[in-house]
């Protein structure tokens, strides 16, 4: 398995994005579990709206993940899970 430990940004459907960092492992099947952390996104609004989520990495290192669930550890954490291609 593979990873990715780093800054990233998290977008949301109205194409706003947010910094964050990621500490993600890649699962062998298209697909990522880990944790992120931002100071700056609201994950309970998040979790209400209910709108796609989407991961963008710096060039080079991932291109871009979508989250398929996630779970809110601390208002500034969660644990994800989602889809997208590998580590480069």
């Amino acid at each position: 398995m593979q990873g990715y430990s780093g800054p990233c940004r998290i977008a949301c459907a109205d194409d706003t994005s947010v910094p964050a960092t990621a500490s993600l492992v890649d699962d062998g099947n298209g697909g990522w579990f880990g944790r992120l952390t931002s100071v700056d996104f609201d994950w309970f609004a998040a979790k209400h709206a209910g709108s796609p989520i989407v991961l963008r990495f710096p060039t080079g290192a991932i291109g871009t993940v979508a989250v398929v669930r996630f779970t809110i550890l601390l208002p500034t954490q969660a644990t994800v899970t989602g889809v997208g291609p590998s580590p480069r």
